[in-house]
């Protein structure tokens, strides 16, 4: 897998360099993933993932957890939605240079 470091001028900015956006399709058709470091706030991730373990406690005691595989979503409401998750730009701007518009 390929990680591209993607600099804070791109991300407050919320558009790759063109070179960037280049390497980072070629690393999608040849590898199938690439990684685009610093695009996410990590503070989001972190509380994404504490109200996600939290929701596993919850889920367990008072569903019981019967396999490996809890069926626990991330949350779709506020204080959980950042846009640089749910809707970055960089992650489009390259997804639609491979897809297109349909």
């Amino acid at each position: 897998m390929r990680t591209l470091k993607i600099s804070s001028d791109e991300v407050k900015s919320g558009h790759m360099h063109a070179d960037n956006i280049q390497a980072s399709i070629k690393a999608l058709k040849e590898d199938g993933v690439v990684l685009l470091s610093g695009v996410i706030d990590v503070d989001h991730t972190d509380r994404l993932s504490q109200k996600m373990l939290e929701d596993v406690d919850r889920v367990e005691q008072t569903n019981g957890i019967s396999n490996n595989w809890q069926g626990v979503r991330p949350p779709p409401f506020h204080p959980y939605l950042f846009s640089d998750i749910v809707f970055n730009e960089m992650a489009i701007t390259i997804t639609h240079q491979i897809m297109g518009d349909g």
